[in-house]
Order: C-alpha cells, then sequence, then structure tokens
C-alpha cells in the first residue's frame, strides 16, 4: 500500500447534476405524488423545500414538463404563464405576491422550491409573508448513511467499479448527507484511480479497497476497516 499519495481536490462543482434514478425516485416518492397531484393543490401552490439543490431542480423540471410551465429565477421578471416554478430567494416581493394572488384567484399554479421553507425567508413585505406562510410545505427527507451508502453503490456500478462494502460505509459516513455527493465521488474516484479505464471486475474490486480513501481523500483508510 503506497505510504504517501497525493490528495487531490475533488471537483463537485464541476460534475452535472445526477438525474433521477431508482433510489432517489423513491427517497422522494411522496414529494413525487403530490407534485404528479399539482391540479389539486390547496390554494394553487407548493413549497418544495431541503434535500438537494440537484434533485429539487429534477423534481421541478418534472413537474414543469407536465404542468407546461415556466421557471422564474431571482432577478428576471415574473413570468406570466398559467404554471410558475419560483426558483430560490430573491425575487420581486410585489410581482411574486401578485403571483400567488393569482393562484388564490384560480389563475395560476406556482411551486416554491428553496433550501429552507418559506417562514425562514428573508422578506420584509407583511402580507407576501403571510401569503407564503399560507403555502403548503413538503420538505425533501435528508439522506442517511445507509441510503448514501446505496446511492454510492448505484452509481459506482454504472462507470463499471465494483462496489467494495468497507469503501462504501468509510465514504458514506464522511460525504455530505444529500443527493449530488455519491455521484461527484463517484465520478471522480473513476477519474483520480483511473479505474474506469480498467474495468476488470477482480482488479476493480481489489484497487477500490484502498483507493477511495488514500487517493480520493488522504487519509487512514485500511482495505477490510470498518472505520
Amino acid at each position: 500500500m503506497p505510504s504517501a499519495m497525493r490528495q487531490p481536490i475533488l471537483p463537485f462543482d464541476a460534475v452535472p447534476p445526477a438525474a433521477a434514478g431508482a433510489l432517489e425516485a423513491a427517497a422522494c416518492e411522496r414529494a413525487r405524488g403530490l407534485l404528479e397531484a399539482w391540479r389539486r393543490w390547496p390554494g394553487r401552490a407548493l413549497v418544495l423545500a431541503g434535500g438537494d439543490a440537484a434533485t429539487r431542480t429534477v423534481l421541478a423540471d418534472g413537474w414543469l414538463q407536465a404542468a407546461d410551465g415556466q421557471r422564474w429565477q431571482a432577478g428576471a421578471p415574473c413570468p406570466r404563464g398559467a404554471a410558475v416554478w419560483v426558483e430560490g430567494q430573491g425575487h420581486d416581493t410585489q410581482a411574486l405576491f401578485a403571483l400567488l394572488s393569482r393562484a388564490e384567484a384560480g389563475e395560476a399554479f406556482v411551486l416554491l422550491t428553496d433550501a429552507v421553507p418559506p417562514r425562514q425567508w428573508d422578506t420584509v413585505l407583511s402580507d407576501l409573508r403571510s401569503r407564503l406562510l399560507s403555502v403548503p410545505v413538503e420538505m425533501l427527507p435528508v439522506p442517511d448513511t445507509a441510503f448514501l451508502e446505496r446511492l454510492l453503490a448505484a452509481h459506482l456500478l454504472q462507470l463499471r467499479i465494483e462496489p467494495v462494502p468497507a469503501a462504501l460505509k468509510w465514504l458514506a459516513e464522511r460525504i455530505a448527507p444529500d443527493y449530488a455527493s455519491p455521484r461527484a465521488v463517484a465520478v471522480a474516484l473513476a477519474d483520480v484511480t483511473g479505474l474506469s479505464r480498467r474495468p476488470g471486475r477482480g482488479e476493480l474490486a481489489a484497487a477500490l479497497a484502498q483507493a477511495p480513501a488514500q487517493a480520493a481523500f488522504g487519509g487512514d483508510f485500511e482495505a477490510g476497516a470498518g472505520d
């Protein structure tokens, strides 16, 4: 086992958001059900909060296609369509109040997404704050360690890398508890170790047992160790 290895910087920001896979769909099953039933939203509005930005985007994009809607990003004029995805905070407060009023009047559907629910948003317009607090909120679940192991294993297999349980557990206990990090780590490991260019299953299993921690984290991982 090499005694000293260079510790690279994992390119999390350079990795495109992963598409919604079967595991992510299962974890967000309740949110997907609410989005599919968008025509029955109380007040024609819903807040999707928490989770990972990439996962919120995947869910919202799916809703936009189903509802033939438009995306409203902070700093841009409010779309005039009948279905609008309000991404994040920082929008024109008067325009947002008018949009929610249109929804309440039955003239539009509004999906709002952010890392935190509206009660934690910064808004000085009291009428808007009251309107936001009346919108139902669906909090996305935070992946636990067991789920992160499963998701990381799925991404490694997709990259033709055979997962090793000890390595998966070590990584799952240290990466960010979100939906994007397992994909980012898998892609980074494939690039750092060169495993994606050497797809022999036996060779991959032996190399991955020591590669993740040492090559990607420069840490104290021992092959087969549980901590």
